[in-house]
């Protein structure tokens, strides 16, 4: 893959994603909290991005990102349902 990256999340409801690329790190932040929708039962994390908005990945095209929870170690984002590429996370503490 062009590049590597990760988040991290904060208690407080906030994150970072940082993006490295040719050895340059990129920075992302902004707010996150777990959501749910109807007839649904996976669990997402929505992340709105206050800085960075070039690191989002969706496909809409604003300052939102849904990551989905697959299961008690991995997340996912949602990107790939428009051609994006289909990223993985690996959740660890630190």
């Amino acid at each position: 893959m062009e590049w590597q990256e990760y988040y991290t999340f904060s208690p407080e409801g906030t994150f970072i994603k940082s993006r490295t690329v040719d050895e340059v790190v990129y920075e992302a932040t902004g707010s996150f909290e777990v959501v749910e929708f109807d007839n649904d039962p996976n669990h997402y994390l929505e992340l709105t991005y206050q800085t960075g908005n070039a690191l989002v990945g969706n496909c809409t095209g604003d300052d939102k990102e849904l990551l989905m929870y697959r299961n008690s170690t991995m997340i996912s984002s949602l990107w790939m349902a428009c051609d994006g590429p289909g990223l993985d996370y690996e959740l660890t503490k630190n």
